[in-house]
């Protein structure tokens, strides 16, 4: 029946597990004739057959009679399906009000023209609604954050976006596909990056970090900052050596600049001109007076 709701018509003849007490009520049922066993338990049901002796006999349809056996009611599930699809596709049209970026709005587009109704549609609706949550956080954020922190303002749960998760994959995916300006960014800053490498970049160019730690700048010049009442003079004493020391944004955050004895901020991109020109300023005599910054590339926060 199952495939009879499937197709349109019952299958010409099934085979099926039937032990041998049950081959005279299967005979009874659908005759003699259309009853073969097999090997191993299995029998040989010639539904076409069958049919055609009820009809003859009785006048009735099998299928009919197979729907009294079971005390089922006959179903059509291509008709369910559009429903439940009719039905998704205007719960999801509900969200359009939550959308506060071209970007989200167009991310929900995309997602009623391909949605199907498998599984709970509360959860489906209900993720749509997190991502566009999620989309439209990141485009606005404006300062470096962990992934941790920033899922826990969109959706109250730090853990709401784990890494490797289905949910962040799409996030970054459709920042990729519906905001213009983070698809060039990411083209740009990764040189058209592999899809691993821009859904990574795809959160880092909204300062967006997976952790905080691998977040790290090398500089050189005379840098004395304070943190939790430490201070911290290590770039100063190593420049005062020639020598440019890496900092991580974790080490930086919540820290206050104590004193910056520099005449000139110096934001270099490649590593060997930064070495150089570090190595040029060590030459000259006295602490040096320039806070040198290597980049890395494009100068982000």
């Amino acid at each position: 029946l199952d495939r009879r709701e499937l197709g349109g018509r019952l299958p010409r003849s099934v085979t099926i597990e039937a032990p041998a007490a049950c081959h005279a009520p299967l005979r009874a049922l659908l005759s003699g004739r259309a009853v073969r066993p097999l090997d191993g338990g299995r029998v040989r049901l010639d539904l076409e057959l069958a049919g055609r002796v009820l009809r003859d006999q009785e006048g009735g349809t099998l299928e009919a009679l197979l729907y009294q056996a079971l005390g089922r009611t006959p179903r059509d599930p291509k008709r369910e399906e559009a429903d439940r699809r009719a039905v998704l596709d205007t719960r999801l049209a509900a969200l359009a009000s939550e959308c506060r970026t071209e970007a989200s709005s167009a991310f929900l587009s995309a997602e009623r023209a391909r949605a199907q109704p498998d599984g709970a549609l509360d959860e489906q609706v209900n993720e749509a609604r997190r991502l566009i949550l999620c989309i439209d956080a990141a485009l606005v954020n404006g300062s470096p954050l962990r992934l941790p922190n920033f899922a826990a303002r969109p959706l109250n749960d730090s853990k709401g976006l784990p890494w490797g998760s289905d949910r962040l994959r799409r996030l970054c995916d459709a920042l990729l596909a519906h905001d213009g300006w983070t698809a060039a960014e990411v083209a740009y800053v990764g040189d058209q990056p592999p899809p691993n490498v821009a859904r990574r970049l795809a959160l880092e160019v909204h300062d967006i970090f997976r952790d905080e730690s691998a977040i790290s700048v090398l500089c050189f010049g005379p840098l004395v900052y304070e943190k939790q009442g430490e201070r911290f003079d290590t770039v100063a004493r190593h420049a005062a050596l020639g020598d440019p020391i890496r900092l991580t944004l974790r080490q930086l955050r919540n820290s206050r600049l104590v004193d910056l004895g520099a005449d000139r901020i110096t934001i270099i991109e490649n590593q060997t001109p930064f070495l150089d020109y570090i190595e040029a300023l060590a030459s000259r005599p006295g602490p040096p007076k320039e806070l040198v910054v290597l980049s890395e590339g494009q100068a982000s926060s």
